[in-house]
């Protein structure tokens, strides 16, 4: 599946080390770094939908609900609509003001 996707990204230059290294079913990248594969070197963090009010001021999330990423890769969270979606602050309008509607549209 990683070789499928990563066959359709412009921007592909090398595979990344897959997160998995030895399994009966040869190597497994996990979801992360599948997304930051295809996302363009863009910062943002935020919080998912499913973010609890009693955890803002913290760090880090215990359900994964922090959102952040650093130059394109996702380094925590969960990537689902109130992340990726195309209000304002969310990634697709952060590509769109930085890269333009055809980086944004290929995202």
């Amino acid at each position: 599946l990683m070789m499928n996707v990563l066959m359709h990204v412009p921007s592909f230059e090398r595979v990344p080390v897959p997160a998995i290294v030895k399994s009966p079913v040869g190597p497994l990248w996990t979801g992360k770094q599948l997304f930051s594969e295809v996302v363009p070197p863009v910062n943002r963090s935020g919080v998912a939908n499913e973010h609890p009010d009693k955890e803002h001021d913290k760090d880090l999330s215990v359900m994964d609900t922090k959102v952040y990423i650093k130059q394109g890769e996702l380094i925590m969270g969960i990537a689902d609509k109130k992340a990726v979606g195309a209000g304002a602050g969310s990634l697709v309008h952060i590509i769109f003001n930085e890269y333009g509607p055809d980086r944004c549209k290929w995202f």
